[in-house]
């Protein structure tokens, strides 16, 4: 359990303990009235306010923990945020790259998306290479064919 569901729970219970204590307690004063009216007079009202009054403390701070706890939570960043999710090349891709780079025994560096599904730029010798794999076996670009897709 996180430590903010803890205090989520938290608050929400000390308030239903002041409700609890507001109700108990006006039940109480209630059967109680008529003796502490006719021993007190007017202060066996006491009996029903008192009881009232710690309830609605006790659900007040109840109240404040959810306050304090909202004001927590808004200023954490939201885990979707955290978690950017960075689109990889497809299995297929990467294994149709290598087995054709691999059929023309050169070595090959790291195979990257670009912003067209079907080409990756992959590094070759120290350089880019664009590939299509939109055939049946991988293309190489031409540098003329790269600069009309951008």
């Amino acid at each position: 359990m996180r430590m903010d569901q803890k205090l989520f729970k938290t608050g929400v219970i000390i308030k239903v303990v002041g409700v609890i204590v507001i109700v108990w307690g006006f039940m109480q004063g209630v059967a109680y009235l008529p003796e502490y009216v006719r021993d007190f007079g007017m202060m066996g009202l006491t009996t029903i306010f008192a009881p009232m009054v710690s309830g609605l403390l006790i659900y007040g701070f109840g109240e404040v923990i959810d306050l304090l706890q909202q004001l927590v939570d808004k200023g954490k960043p939201k885990e979707e945020e955290h978690s950017v999710v960075v689109p990889s090349v497809p299995f297929y891709a990467e294994s149709e790259i290598k087995d054709y780079y691999k059929e023309k025994k050169i070595e090959i560096g790291a195979i990257q998306l670009t912003n067209k599904s079907d080409i990756f730029s992959v590094e070759v010798d120290g350089k880019t290479e664009y590939v299509e794999l939109t055939g049946f076996k991988p293309k190489v670009l031409s540098e003329e064919e790269v600069e009309k897709l951008n």
